[in-house]
Formats: C-alpha cells, structure tokens, sequence
C-alpha cells in the first residue's frame, strides 16, 4: 500500500476505536488475523464474514428474494460455516434451515464434503426437492464449481460470490487483488458466473462487491 492509502487505513481504524462497536472490532481484527497469517486462518475469516453478511447482505438479499417473489419452504446451507446466510434466511422468512459443512463446526447439521462421491450422497439422502440451496463465498473454493452445480441442477440455489460491480472504476483492482489472494490458497478462479450454471436459468442482483445469483432449474 502506499502512504495515502495507510493514513486512511490509520484514519479508518482510529473512527473504529472510537465508536467502540466490539462486533465490528472483533471482525476487523478477525480479517486482519486471517489476511496476515501465511496461509490464511480459516476461523478467523468465518468470523468476519459472519459479521458482514448479517450486517451489510443479509437485508439487501431478502429484499431481493421478496422482490422476486422466490418461494422459501427450508434452505440448505452448503459450506455454511457459521451459518449466517441459511440461519439468517430461515429467520427472516420464519422457515426450517439445515446446515451443511465439510468442517464440524457448531451448529453443523451434517458434515459432508459436496464434492466427494459420498458427500454429495449423504447430502442428497438429507435434502428434498422443495428446498432451497444456499452458499455463501463457496463456489470459488470447489475445485470444479460447473461440475458441482450441475449434480444440483434439480434444485433452485442461491449463491452469494465475491463479484465487484462493472460499474465500479476500481473493480479489475479489486478481482486482481482478490484472485490473488485466494489463488494463493488454491481457489478457483471464477471470471465468468454464467459458467458454472449450465443447468440453470440465472437471475442475477449487484451488492457491490458481492453478487447475488438466484438459479433456477431449467
């Protein structure tokens, strides 16, 4: 970084110290921890995004989901972690959730990994065709996102992605930086979202710098 961009970051940090909300404390602290320790610290980063999600995305996604008038009977959280998104759905729509994660993290319902044959099977011998697929930040971390989605093509998923705005001027800064990053931790790459929903009809909403994809079965 360069010195304007530190005497922001010491000024940014300084209006954190004194509004001295500690959920926002521990979550900076939490992304911090995690972006400066070699090879990441996978907790660390859940807490953050935790914190995000429930303070910056959740409202923006059930607005959305309102707006579009997507029908919610239970929601599925594939790679849930801590399990804002399907905990804060199932809240906000006063449904039925069921969290789902390669790690035994608290509150895990079923510890599966999607991408393994008996993952996915295990995950399927749980789920109905009335319920709804959500994940949050999961498609980058599947090694073969397409091939993922497609053994999901029967059901309709909601897929929150790091995916900056084309109308942001700093927008191929901010991928560059963050496909770095986590292609240090052998993410995939995703440049193009169509991609990975061959077998879905896509309906997509802008949260800069998140993105909100809605898929529906064909």
């Amino acid at each position: 970084m360069n010195r304007q961009k530190i005497d922001d970051l010491y000024h940014q940090l300084r209006l954190m110290y004194v509004n001295n909300d500690r959920s926002e404390q521990e979550a900076i602290k939490a992304i911090v921890n995690h972006l400066t320790t070699r090879g990441g610290d996978y907790p660390s980063l859940l807490r953050y995004l935790d914190w995000y999600g429930r303070t910056f995305l959740l409202d923006n996604i059930v607005d959305n989901l309102r707006l579009i008038q997507l029908k919610l009977n239970r929601v599925v959280d594939i790679g849930a972690g801590l399990g804002w998104l399907g905990i804060g759905l199932a809240e906000k729509f006063t449904i039925p959730y069921l969290l789902v994660d390669k790690r035994q993290y608290m509150g895990i319902d079923i510890v599966a990994n999607i991408e393994s044959n008996n993952g996915i099977a295990r995950i399927m011998d749980e789920i109905s065709p009335k319920d709804t697929i959500v994940m949050s930040e999961v498609l980058h971390c599947l090694s073969d996102p397409k091939r993922v989605m497609g053994k999901l093509r029967d059901f309709t998923i909601i897929a929150i992605e790091y995916y900056p705005s084309e109308d942001f001027p700093e927008r191929e800064e901010y991928m560059l930086s963050y496909w770095k990053q986590t292609g240090s931790l052998d993410c995939t790459r995703i440049e193009n979202l169509d991609e990975v929903f061959l077998y879905h009809n896509l309906y997509i909403h802008d949260m800069h710098p998140y993105r909100m994809i809605v898929a529906r079965p064909k």
